[in-house]
Formats: structure tokens, C-alpha cells, sequence
């Protein structure tokens, strides 16, 4: 794997053809197993074969390319199955007609959307060198001038990560485009990390979620891995795993959390609640208003038939649950004795009302005895 330098400041992965079958080989089992969500990033021993991992996945088969085929390697990050034909057409109508780099714009636009795309694009046009002398110098131009307003770093990140994007949406629900979009919302989210786990809660299974986990790693240790040495994002980087890091460990809780009422009793409510209860742990994190709604949602939606004794039951339980959570994962300490509070004085109104309808129901018993 070489790295290539595209102009300006940036640099971007050209992929290398593997040497040797064995070689081929191995990445190809290795990449397998990352698109089926194995081989978390742990040590940085890792780092090094991110971009080369992602290079030997995709590719379009045959034996070594030759000099005038390395403009695949900018081409094979092009989120577009028909990437080649495109490029291929576009060349033979720029054979035709002169363009200076605002009407080369408009006119690649119409074939590369995004602009990550239309970076690649212009990389393999270049590459190929078919073109005449000034048309080339205005797809150089072009190529500047994008990189140039590339100030959020959206298309170099894409770019980066085009490949590992390719890799895991063959065993994902989501398609590359998807999963490379995923990647920039997750580099330039800044809210809480709890609201970003409680969407994903809402819209994907648990598998899928951890999937999504695996790959934003990968996608961040390829990204780290092309930037310049001394470059100013490489800093952001720590916060972007820190992030995975809470992800994982907010994942592992949610689980641990769904389990302890599994295992009491309540084990009907995980072929229908598994969401649900993921909803309460959420929530309960985020904030006491937020939980009371979706707390008296879930026990009007999954616990309506359960007597009121069984529902203080679920909330003894779910007292447990908050209670052995790490205090770290609250937004403060004081909001997590003041949650857990809530929950005591709301399971001791329920025991209040069972033991008032027991109480009814005691005498109406005598009476029917007698």
C-alpha cells in the first residue's frame, strides 16, 4: 500500500496490487472477518494494515495491473458500481470539447455527486493522462480548488474510507454510500453520546448497532493512518474513539441491563421489548422527564396485564439495574441519586395501591364466604 500524494497539503491511500496469492489471500479471509464484525481495533499494532485491509477486499480481479490500470486504484473508491464506464465516457466527451475547471464542475457533477466521488474521478482522469495537455491542467485546477473548500475535511474523509465502506455493506443493511455518509454525521456530531446511542437503539438491532460500532473503528484508524504527519485533525482523533469507547460500553450496559429482567421473570417482554427496554435504559440516562414518559408507555404497553404487585416487581428490578450502573454514565452524580430517588417513591405508590386493593378485596371475600 503506497501513499500518493493528490496535491495541496492532502494525501490520499493508492491501492497496490497484492504480490502473492498467499498474500491475497490472507487479507481476504482478514477482511471477511471484518465485514462480520470481528477484529475490534485494541492494539495499534492494528493501525498499520487498516488501508491495506481495505485495498485487497475490493477489487476487480485479474492478474498484476500494469502502469496504464493504475487508475483503478483511484477509481475503486468510487462509491458507484458503474465507477469505470463513467470514467470512461466522460473522458471520450472531454476528448471533444475544451472545459476550464467551472464548466468542468457542472459537467462531472452530472456523473459524480459526491464530492468524494468527484475527487476519485478526477484523480483517475489525470492518472490516465488521455486527455489533451489543457484539459488536464483544468482538471488539476478543479482537483485544487475542491480540495481547497474542503475545509470540514467531508471529502478526504470520504475518501479514506471509501473501501472499508465498500467491505462492510456486503454484510450489512446498509449500502457503501450509506455507511460512508455515516462516517461524516459521526465526525461531526457534537452532542451527548447517549442521544447518538439512542437513536441507533431505535433504528437498528442490537448486532447491527455493534456492526455499525466495528466499522466507524476501522473507518477512523484508515483515516488517521492517510493524514500528514503534524496535520491539525490528527488531534481530534482521541475524542472520535473516546466516542467509540462510550459506544461500546453503553452498548455492553444496555445488554447487561435487558438481561436482568430476562432472567426475573419478565422474559416475554424481550420477544417484543427488546427496544423498549433499551428506550428505558436510555432515557433513564439522559434525563428524569424523558424516563417517566417512556416508563409509563412501556408498563401501559408490555405490563398492562400484570397485576400491580408484578409491576413493582419490574421496578424493583429496574432500581437494581440504574443502581449497578457505573456512575460515570450519568450526567452527574447528583442526577443519578435523584433518578433513583423517583423510582423508590414511584414502586412505593405502587405497593401503596396493591396494598389498598387487598384490603378491598378482603372483606368482599368474607362476605362471599359467609
Amino acid at each position: 500500500m503506497a501513499i500518493g500524494p493528490v496535491g495541496g497539503n492532502s494525501r490520499f491511500l493508492v491501492g497496490q496490487r497484492d504480490k502473492s496469492a498467499s498474500s491475497s489471500s490472507e487479507a481476504n479471509d482478514d477482511a471477511d472477518g471484518v465485514a462480520r464484525g470481528q477484529g475490534v481495533i485494541d492494539n495499534s499494532s492494528e493501525y498499520a494494515s487498516m488501508s491495506m485491509l481495505a485495498a485487497s477486499h475490493i477489487r476487480r480481479g485479474g492478474g498484476k495491473a500494469d502502469n496504464k490500470e493504475e487508475w483503478m486504484g483511484f477509481a475503486e473508491r468510487i462509491l458507484d458500481v458503474q465507477a469505470d464506464e463513467k470514467i470512461v465516457e466522460v473522458e471520450g466527451l472531454l476528448n471533444r470539447r475544451l472545459m476550464n475547471p467551472q464548466q468542468l464542475r457542472a459537467f462531472l457533477l452530472q456523473y459524480f455527486t459526491d464530492t468524494s466521488d468527484l475527487l476519485m474521478a478526477l484523480a483517475a482522469l489525470i492518472h490516465r493522462s488521455r486527455l489533451k495537455r489543457k484539459q488536464i491542467e483544468h482538471l488539476e485546477a478543479l482537483r485544487e480548488m475542491l480540495e481547497a473548500e474542503d475545509l470540514s475535511r467531508s471529502a478526504q474523509a470520504g475518501v479514506n474510507i471509501a473501501l472499508v465502506a465498500k467491505a462492510f455493506a456486503q454484510k450489512m443493511q446498509h449500502s457503501a454510500g450509506d455507511l460512508r455518509m455515516l462516517y461524516r454525521e459521526f465526525l461531526s456530531y457534537e452532542g451527548p453520546v447517549v442521544y447518538l446511542y439512542e437513536q441507533w437503539a431505535e433504528e437498528q438491532e442490537a448486532q447491527e448497532r455493534e456492526n455499525i460500532m466495528r466499522y466507524l473503528a476501522r473507518a477512523l484508524a484508515c483515516d488517521l493512518q492517510v493524514l500528514p504527519l503534524g496535520n491539525v485533525n490528527v488531534n481530534e482523533f482521541g475524542r472520535f474513539f473516546n466516542r467509540i469507547r462510550c459506544l461500546r460500553e453503553m452498548q455492553s450496559l444496555d445488554g447487561i441491563f435487558r438481561q436482568r429482567f430476562l432472567h426475573a421473570g419478565f422474559a416475554f417482554i424481550g420477544q417484543y421489548g427488546d427496544k423498549a427496554l433499551s428506550k428505558l435504559f436510555t432515557s433513564g440516562i439522559r434525563n428524569q422527564e424523558s424516563f417517566n414518559d417512556s416508563l409509563l408507555t412501556f408498563i401501559s404497553q408490555q405490563l398492562s396485564a400484570l397485576s400491580t404487585d408484578m409491576r413493582a416487581r419490574f421496578l424493583q428490578i429496574l432500581i437494581i439495574a440504574f443502581s449497578t450502573l457505573p456512575t460515570g454514565i450519568f450526567p452527574s452524580l447528583e442526577d443519578r441519586e435523584h433518578f433513583i430517588d423517583e423510582l423508590k417513591k414511584y414502586m412505593s405508590h405502587l405497593m401503596e395501591q396493591e396494598f389498598i386493593l387487598a384490603q378491598r378485596v378482603l372483606p368482599d371475600e368474607k362476605e362471599n364466604m359467609s
